[in-house]
């Protein structure tokens, strides 16, 4: 298994003739996409992937592994000095290596400075003082050490491999693009860690080093059923792209840049099929665009130049059954109206009483910011603020089972329906404290936060930056192990989900010019917008779209699998300005329900 986020294959070069006449861009060439590092144990190097569980068949009661420590992430990540310890026990929690038959190597991390020991129940390798430091490379993967260890282990038993936590021995860590960072315990500079299992078939003869689990089998999904899609200006005017996609019709128009999220209507208030779209505006308004009507009541509004406490609005959801909405604001406060709301008031409360403290963290503000960006940096903003949100419904939209909070530097916020801290949160989801989320220090970068369509506490979600890079999360599932876990496995573009070798835009300069007097950069102008999901429950597509309007595909929303190009054609492309603001998939209600059509 490659541990990458997106694929091998970003674009070399935009093959998008009117971008790359019309714009002086750098693109990036083709490279995995920045992934929150993880330290792994692989027990069969020699093997493809990395090799978390063995089943060795024991000879004279010991068997040889031929494993190795390594260092997941993106291309760029870099590795120095670490020092690292393995323990390994038995079932009993007894003894387990055999030193006298242990060897340790280098991978591909040297130093002339280092160390290592081995005991009975683990072994150590440290190497110090390593520059420059090492790239961790194209594939994603840099080995750090290598061992063949020699287990006491007798038919039936199993031996657990883990890291020493931090914890336990603060001395031990590994540093990551010049940080150091620890294993487990309570510093605020962790990295995850993987640890690995070797179990007995039972019955002696040759030692082997095979697989436990048998490999996947992947089924590429039918295309995507979308009929098209709709593009928000940040006017309020609404494109719709598509020969067959239902048009939309009102008269909601600003003429002004306070336009901020659409979202899609899909049932009236009777519970019957509904084609509509709801347009939120900066002032925390929620709009229905055909049937004005229907919209839920709501309770709150920040009128302009009111500087209201929580900031102005960025983001809407609504409930399934399009009756009620949660409005997310800059420094994340979050508000219900209609089925959403029961009563009382209207701003979710928290723990703390109040989400807006949660934000409006200044740049240059402490760990985990970058303290190399000052408070003096420019900013649309000025601040670190919430940039998009999800929620998982659940069967009580007026208690839902979470939300998860982003803000524009990557950090994420996890709370229940009341808006408690989840600290712990559910197992095995995206409201589990424990799933492993990307962040970007030092950039205002974040853009955009998306559910998968199954909107279920394990369905996986994505993260969107401003160079047009995807984030999916959780991203430290098992595609064979962990099959509640693999809606999002397609964006890692990964065995057995290897759809394409084609990737998608990444564009990290030419849009980045606002500095500041220390000399940091924030990429606020990076200009890719919204990511959005086939609006099918399968959702084994996206959509991306820059901030002119280009929009691009990857899965089965492309015409072809080696196009960025989605399969609708005709959209609005607003360069030089950045007037695309959102984008929305719309499928059919019903097969039976005939709607008027665009004819373009």
């Amino acid at each position: 298994m490659k541990f990458l986020e997106m694929n091998k294959g970003r674009l070399a070069r935009l093959s998008i003739a009117f971008l790359v006449a019309a714009l002086s861009v750098l693109v990036m060439q083709p490279q995995a996409m920045a992934q929150s590092q993880a330290v792994q144990i692989d027990l069969d190097r020699n093997a493809d992937g990395i090799q978390s569980a063995l089943e060795v068949t024991p000879s004279g009661g010991a068997a040889a592994i031929q494993g190795a420590v390594v260092v997941t992430g993106a291309i760029s990540d870099t590795v120095g000095q670490y020092a690292i310890e393995v323990q390994a026990s038995n079932d009993g929690g007894g003894d387990a290596v055999d030193c006298t038959m242990t060897t340790f190597a280098d991978g591909e991390i040297t130093s002339n400075l280092g160390s290592e020991l081995c005991t009975a129940n683990a072994f150590r390798k440290s190497r110090l003082f390593v520059s420059p430091e090492v790239q961790i490379g194209d594939d994603g993967v840099l080995t750090v050490f290598t061992f063949d260890v020699s287990l006491m282990i007798a038919d039936g038993e199993s031996v657990a491999f883990s890291f020493t936590s931090t914890a336990t021995n603060p001395q031990f860590g590994i540093t990551v693009n010049s940080q150091a960072r620890t294993f487990g315990g309570t510093s605020s500079s962790m990295i995850e860690t993987v640890g690995a299992t070797v179990s007995t078939a039972g019955g002696g003869g040759t030692p082997t080093n095979t697989p436990t689990t048998p490999p996947a089998t992947f089924t590429p999904a039918p295309d995507c059923e979308d009929t098209g899609y709709y593009i928000l200006d940040s006017l309020g005017g609404r494109h719709d792209v598509g020969t067959n996609v239902v048009q939309i019709t009102g008269p909601l128009y600003y003429g002004r840049d306070v336009a901020r999220d659409m979202e899609n209507v899909t049932m009236d208030p009777t519970g019957g099929p509904v084609a509509d779209l709801a347009v939120l505006d900066s002032y925390g308004a929620v709009q229905f665009v055909e049937n004005p009507g229907n919209a839920p009541a709501q309770m709150f509004y920040f009128p302009e130049g009111s500087d209201p406490a929580c900031g102005y609005a960025v983001d809407v959801e609504l409930t399934a059954d399009s009756q009620g909405f949660w409005v997310l604001t800059e420094a994340g406060g979050i508000f219900r109206a209609g089925t959403a709301f029961s009563g009382g008031d209207p701003q979710l409360g928290n723990d703390a009483a109040d989400l807006c403290a949660t934000l409006n963290i200044p740049f240059g503000g402490g760990i985990p910011r970058d303290p190399n960006v000052g408070d003096d940096d420019v900013s649309p903003r000025g601040m670190i603020s919430a940039v998009g949100f999800v929620v998982v419904e659940g069967s009580d939209a007026a208690n839902p089972d979470g939300f998860v909070v982003l803000d524009s530097q990557g950090g994420h916020y996890i709370f229940d329906g009341a808006g408690n801290t989840l600290d712990d949160g559910v197992t095995n989801s995206i409201l589990s404290g424990s799933t492993v989320y990307p962040f970007f220090p030092g950039l205002d970068i974040a853009r955009d936060i998306e559910l998968h369509p199954a909107k279920t506490n394990t369905a996986g979600l994505v993260i969107y930056d401003g160079w047009g890079g995807i984030h999916p999360v959780p991203v430290g599932f098992d595609l064979v192990n962990d099959p509640p876990l693999t809606q999002v496995a397609f964006l890692r573009n990964m065995e057995p989900a290897q759809t394409t070798t084609v990737g998608l835009p990444y564009i990290v300069a030419g849009f980045d010019n606002t500095g500041s007097t220390s000399g940091t950069v924030l990429d606020v102008d990076s200009i890719f917008r919204d990511i959005e999901f086939c609006a099918t429950t399968s959702g084994d597509g996206v959509y991306v779209m820059d901030a002119y309007g280009a929009v691009f595909a990857f899965g089965n929303t492309r015409a072809d699998a080696n196009s960025v190009a989605p399969r609708f054609t005709g959209g609005p492309y607003f360069f030089p300005d950045k007037f695309a603001r959102d984008l929305e998939p719309q499928t059919e209600v019903e097969p039976e329900t005939t709607f008027a059509v665009d004819a373009n």
